[in-house]
């Protein structure tokens, strides 16, 4: 069904992965209006990818040690924000990797480090591992000495970064959110260390032993996503539910997060039986998005039915949100200098906590998020309407758009650079100061005026 392009290594001998690279006739990678033959990554993955955006939004749970530890609610807010600058650069690289080894690849000027590739990825029996290997592979062959032993050093410290701190948040959430709440006794504070460390010994444990049985299947990102959704697939709709619906309940938030947890689990276990499943009629394999998409519907759909059987009588949101008659004064209100600017900041949800560094950093991701939008928008009908694009014109569009991001992302990185080095000088002399309230150990006892 693929048309297999020319190059002056391919004789015939090539590794299933260099075979499934090559692109079905008609289909562009410079021009996305030239993709409906890529079932996996056309405007449907696109589509999906936004509504999981939007269900994990403030949920995974990854990162609770980082939403939790802010100063006010209000650094936490805007540590969001600075973390959509953060993804620029993340972003750019793993573009900037995935072209130079596509290029690394097809382009017949390369001939003899392709074939170093080839040689090398022939290796490798499973073509998932081949997938997931090629990249790497390919900057080896790509980077000089010296700065492939630099690159080698940031991907571990990364991994390392990263592991560290999903291991912490996951290894807390299962002891304050699973094993405490069951507790009649608090743990000292002695205990409650011991079993933390052992929580989280336990996480790795794991996550050992499950690396190394299980097989990839899936594309890296569909991976990410199915088993994300072994718990956004039933926390979004309890978190979502919880803060927005008034007839939301208990029974339908475990009703959702069992389905959403359930559906996940059997999908990634079904996906290793029957890797090539395709949807009834077609021959579109069915891949971790779709999966976790279905996850997330359907864990809505069982937290919305069970809820409205359950509940007995409607929630007082106002209690919830601190609003209304339950509307907490703590600042006196001074509404003599809301004028026009004024308000509308408030509209967009600039509120007295902002400094004016803060609200510059704010309104400048707006207008970024707004003029991309509109970029997209514009440039779809344009293109739609008016006169279909080239792939020479796209590819000039590709380095316009990539070279801005370019240029931005060295500029965050340099600013998050001398302001990281700040804070975190900060930090220490914070720390040094802190009287640490050893009583609190996260747990939420009710109340007398409880309901």
């Amino acid at each position: 069904k693929q048309k297999i392009q020319t190059s002056s290594f391919l004789d015939g001998k090539y590794p299933e992965i260099i075979s499934n690279l090559t692109r079905p006739e008609n289909v562009s990678m410079m021009n996305p209006f030239k993709q409906t033959s890529l079932p996996d990554f056309g405007p449907s993955f696109f589509i999906m990818m936004t509504i999981l955006y939007v269900a994990k939004t403030g949920i995974w749970q990854g990162g609770a040690g980082f939403m939790t530890s802010a100063k006010t609610p209000h650094e936490a807010r805007m540590g969001n924000i600075l973390s959509s600058w953060r993804w620029l650069m993340i972003t750019l690289g793993t573009v900037a990797f995935a072209v130079a080894a596509y290029v690394l690849i097809w382009n017949p000027i390369y001939s003899d480090i392709q074939n170093q590739i080839v040689t090398t990825t022939s290796f490798i029996n499973d073509p998932y591992i081949q997938s997931q290997m090629l990249v790497p592979i390919a900057m080896r062959e790509l980077l000089p000495a010296g700065l492939l032993g630099l690159f080698a050093i940031f991907m571990i410290g990364s991994s390392v970064s990263t592991d560290d701190s999903a291991y912490h948040s996951w290894g807390s959430i299962f002891l304050q959110d699973v094993i405490m709440p069951f507790r009649k006794k608090s743990f000292s504070t002695k205990e409650h260390l011991t079993y933390l460390r052992w929580s989280i010994v336990l996480i790795g444990i794991i996550s050992f032993i499950f690396s190394s049985l299980w097989t990839m299947k899936d594309f890296i990102n569909m991976w990410f996503e199915i088993t994300a959704a072994i718990y956004i697939g039933g926390a979004s709709c309890a978190i979502i539910g919880g803060l927005y619906w008034k007839k939301g309940t208990t029974s339908g938030a475990w009703a959702g997060l069992i389905t959403g947890s359930s559906i996940s689990v059997g999908s990634i276990i079904l996906k290793q039986i029957y890797p090539n499943l395709c949807f009834p009629g077609t021959e579109i394999t069915i891949n971790g998005i779709h999966m976790a998409v279905f996850a997330v519907f359907i864990s809505y759909l069982v937290y919305i039915i069970t809820s409205l059987l359950t509940c007995k009588k409607s929630f007082d949101m106002d209690r919830l949100l601190n609003r209304g008659k339950y509307k907490k004064e703590t600042i006196e209100e001074n509404t003599s200098h809301e004028n026009t600017t004024y308000r509308l900041l408030k509209i967009l949800g600039i509120t007295d906590e902002f400094s004016f560094s803060d609200k510059i950093i704010y309104l400048t991701m707006i207008m970024w998020t707004v003029g991309w939008s509109l970029t997209f928008i514009i440039g779809t009908i344009y293109n739609l309407s008016v006169k279909q694009l080239t792939s020479e014109e796209w590819k000039f569009w590709w380095f316009i758009m990539l070279s801005i991001q370019a240029i931005v992302s060295l500029g965050t990185a340099i600013w998050f650079t001398i302001g990281g080095a700040t804070d975190t000088k900060f930090l220490f002399k914070k720390l040094a100061i802190t009287t640490v309230d050893n009583s609190d150990d996260g747990s939420v006892f009710k109340t007398i005026n409880d309901e």
